[in-house]
């Protein structure tokens, strides 16, 4: 999860939602853009997953992620050090590494990792496949959030499971983003670093606007996923 905190608790009521009917954003864009972007494999990963990033953004009318370097070297160096010192395994930078990065003023920032394993060797010509997978990963986890509304901290309704990946990804005041990964035979790791942070406590997702962009945005897909509730009664 991310570095601030997990949702504040993990309470025991469960959520009537149907957690398996699948969330089927249309991504002919970012592939239309890919196919005619670069055909150098860092750079399709570069291009895939701020478009997948921007692609669920926009169903919320978030402003859109803008990829930043310092970020992305930040992430990149990270992934290296997972290979080199951590054996593949999934850790998070530390809190006071990440301040300072991307904007050149006193920040924090953010972040999101993701791993896959594969029966057979992991290559650069799958990045693409697995940026797109590890963002639509995060953003699955809007199945497990209730929004409690602007005037509230973004956690402070009850959630059984872990959202802290969405919440960051769909951050309203996270505007930057750099990621990198590390390819360990088998195995991928993707980091993904985002400038300001999100799951601040106290602090709102976004406001209630976003929520009911995204609620009807939702509501348009075919099939058709359960809505995001909320537990203070935001109307739209």
């Amino acid at each position: 999860m991310l570095y601030f905190r997990l949702p504040s608790k993990y309470r025991t009521r469960r959520l009537d939602r149907k957690k398996d009917i699948p969330i089927n954003f249309d991504d002919s864009k970012c592939v239309e853009e890919l196919e005619k972007g670069s055909s150098d494999k860092e750079i399709q990963f570069t291009d895939a997953i701020l478009c997948y990033h921007n692609l669920y953004r926009d169903g919320a009318d978030l402003e859109k992620l803008e990829w930043n370097t310092h970020l992305a070297k930040f992430a990149a160096d990270w992934a290296a050090e997972l290979k080199d010192n951590n054996e593949c395994k999934m850790k998070h930078s530390e809190h006071d590494a990440r301040k300072n990065l991307g904007r050149g003023v006193e920040s924090i920032s953010g972040e999101n990792l993701y791993t896959a394993s594969s029966s057979s060797s992991i290559k650069e010509r799958h990045l693409v496949k697995h940026a797109k997978q590890a963002v639509h990963a995060w953003f699955r986890e809007i199945k497990n959030y209730q929004f409690p509304g602007e005037s509230a901290g973004y956690d402070d309704c009850e959630m059984k499971e872990v959202t802290g990946h969405f919440t960051q990804m769909m951050w309203e005041d996270s505007i930057k983003l750099g990621c990198g990964y590390t390819l360990c035979g088998k195995t991928i790791i993707i980091v993904c670093i985002y400038n300001e942070a999100g799951n601040m406590a106290g602090s709102p997702l976004f406001k209630n606007k976003h929520f009911c962009a995204l609620n009807k945005k939702l509501a348009s897909l075919d099939p058709k996923p359960n809505e995001i509730p909320t537990c203070n009664d935001v109307k739209c």
